[in-house]
């Protein structure tokens, strides 16, 4: 905790920022640190204990500092840390204003508090809370594309800029790893827009985005709408791809699937499962009605896979799941709906009722450290 404590209490002896806040502890510095070092003391097994979060509301949208503590305290409740002690700072150090949470990731009792997906939760958690505080997420400006890559998020129907919305994201989406115009297609529905080949020779592609049901819900985009050639940089980054066969995270995919059949009791339960470890996927079926192909985008990798790029798992496997009445019937013939991301998994929660916990550590899915982050 002292370099996240440190770095904002040089801010506050500068005059550069204020400490405003702090939660779950007696509201002064000292009793803030006597606590976090006494929750410190009881977790010795992990490296990294210190939460450190960055809040950076535009100036134009009007949130007072009540506002954004109200902000915070949603945002730690929905990642875990809501009987976590916390602390915030006001930042004016630039022209922004803006707003730093120090908190600690082991609670009371020595447990350390789950980091899985932190900057994908975050992402649904800005979705869910801009309606509430009237903020707008990751509105992207032509400078900006270049840069912000990482904060995009899926399409948003009614919070304007539609253009600039598809801009982001097409070019967001080519910087996975894929190699046929299916699975870019598939690969943008994720991210909630969806794609049509207006013509073959020349290709001329043309977008538009999605609701929460997978349908259209705005006008065509076309190439001369954005601020690149989309289908140059399509065909550019397939012929990439194509030339090498890329495993990366191809083992961890392959036991998340297995398991996660094994442990399903409908194809509605194993994409929950699935997307729960931030992994769509899209089942297809031939004319009888049997699954005849499977294609999943990994998150994680930024890959996207078919069945023959896993070890473990075949085609019949899923075929077997269902023939073998371990996935209810009725979920058959529903309709293959797009995962997009952490929004829809939320939904399939919901609808799945009292089920057991999809958060657990049995996949052994690896990760990157979390550096902290930024909302």
């Amino acid at each position: 905790m002292k370099s996240a404590l440190d770095y904002n209490e040089r801010k506050v002896a500068n005059g550069e920022a204020e400490l405003i806040q702090t939660v779950n502890v007696d509201p002064d510095l000292g009793s803030f640190i006597k606590t976090v070092r006494r929750y410190e003391k009881r977790n010795f097994s992990s490296k990294e204990l210190s939460f450190h979060m960055s809040v950076n509301p535009a100036a134009t949208e009007g949130l007072s500092d009540q506002k954004v503590k109200e902000l915070i305290s949603d945002i730690m409740e929905g990642l875990g840390f809501a009987k976590q002690p916390y602390a915030v700072y006001r930042h004016d150090d630039i022209e922004r204003r803006h707003y730093h949470v120090v908190s600690i990731r082991t609670d009371i009792n020595g447990r350390k508090i789950s980091s899985r997906q932190e900057n994908r939760r975050c992402l649904l958690l800005q979705e869910t809370l801009c309606m509430k505080y009237g903020f707008v997420v990751g509105c992207v400006t032509d400078r900006e594309l270049d840069r912000g890559l990482d904060n995009v998020v899926r399409f948003t129907p009614g919070r304007g800029d539609t253009a600039v919305q598809i801009d982001s994201i097409v070019r967001f989406c080519c910087t996975y790893r894929f190699t046929s115009y299916g699975q870019f297609r598939f690969l943008l529905s994720t991210y909630g827009v969806s794609v049509k080949e207006m013509s073959s020779v020349p290709m001329k592609l043309a977008f538009r985005g999605l609701d929460a049901y997978g349908k259209p819900c705005t006008i065509a985009i076309l190439k001369n709408d954005l601020s690149f050639d989309p289908v140059k940089m399509f065909e550019s980054r397939a012929r990439e791809c194509m030339k090498t066969r890329s495993y990366h995270g191809t083992a961890d995919l392959s036991l998340l699937c297995s398991q996660c059949l094994k442990e399903s009791v409908s194809q509605k339960h194993f994409r929950a499962m699935m997307a729960a470890e931030n992994v769509d996927v899209k089942m297809m079926r031939n004319d009888d009605g049997q699954i005849s192909r499977v294609m999943f985008v990994d998150h994680e990798t930024r890959s996207i896979h078919t069945l023959s790029d896993l070890k473990d798992v075949s085609l019949s496997d899923f075929r077997n799941a269902e023939s073998q009445g371990q996935w209810e019937k009725s979920s058959r013939e529903v309709k293959q709906e797009p995962l997009v991301g952490m929004a829809t998994l939320g939904d399939l929660l919901s609808s799945l009722g009292g089920g057991r916990s999809l958060s657990r550590d049995i996949y052994g899915r690896s990760r990157k450290k979390s550096r902290g982050v930024k909302m």
